[in-house]
């Protein structure tokens, strides 16, 4: 029976800030190609051993389509154009971001954080989910406490991390809510207390 990930494993998964090497130990990231390729093959393999003769050879066939796409676009150079392409995103949401736009801003630490066509760097995540949340904006409030909390890009600290989570929830962000309940499981309540005060002053200082 398959285990419903808890709200802290769903945001370590989902933003990248796993504790269990387990989970990514001996894998690489694959490209589309690879993805392809690999679903083929595996695809074949299975039901190769319980379809009928027809249906294999149908399979067979698909499998050694995919191959020739695989091969194809690597000739092609497909993964040098998806790179370019990731960076040039990047440097679109950069510009949006410079100016202020609090969207893009959360789409480039989304981006930096995830790895998204351009190279992983959690200080740089850090740094425009910062910049989102100085703004407002809830998901990146959410995103930028739980980056402080399991110490990505930034010096471990409960206390600004339960804080950020604080804001995004009393904006109405559900997984922040969650959270919550869930990091007070496992923070000391007297930095809880510290995180709240924290929250409260922000907001006074920002919501007018």
């Amino acid at each position: 029976m398959v285990t419903k990930p808890s709200v802290l494993q769903e945001a370590q998964q989902r933003y990248g800030l796993t504790q269990y090497p387990a989970l990514t130990c001996g894998m690489r990231r694959m490209s589309m190609p690879d993805i392809g390729f690999m679903t083929g093959i595996l695809s074949c393999r299975f039901y190769v051993s319980i379809a009928p003769m027809k249906l294999s050879r149908l399979l067979l066939i698909l499998a050694l389509v995919a191959l020739s796409a695989y091969m194809i676009s690597t000739w092609l150079g497909f993964d040098d154009r998806l790179a370019v392409y990731g960076v040039k995103h990047a440097e679109a949401l950069r510009a949006a971001a410079e100016k202020g736009d609090v969207k893009s801003q959360f789409r480039l630490a989304s981006t930096y954080s995830r790895g998204l066509g351009i190279k992983k760097n959690d200080s740089e995540a850090l740094k425009w989910y910062q910049r989102a949340a100085d703004q407002g904006y809830a998901r990146a409030q959410y995103n930028l406490g739980m980056m402080y909390y399991f110490g990505k890009g930034v010096p471990q600290n409960n206390v600004i991390g339960y804080q950020w989570v604080i804001l995004a929830a009393n904006r109405g962000e559900q997984t922040a809510r969650k959270a919550l309940i869930a990091l007070a499981k496992k923070i000391p309540s007297e930095q809880i207390v510290k995180a709240r005060a924290a929250a409260q002053a922000w907001g006074q200082a920002h919501d007018k």
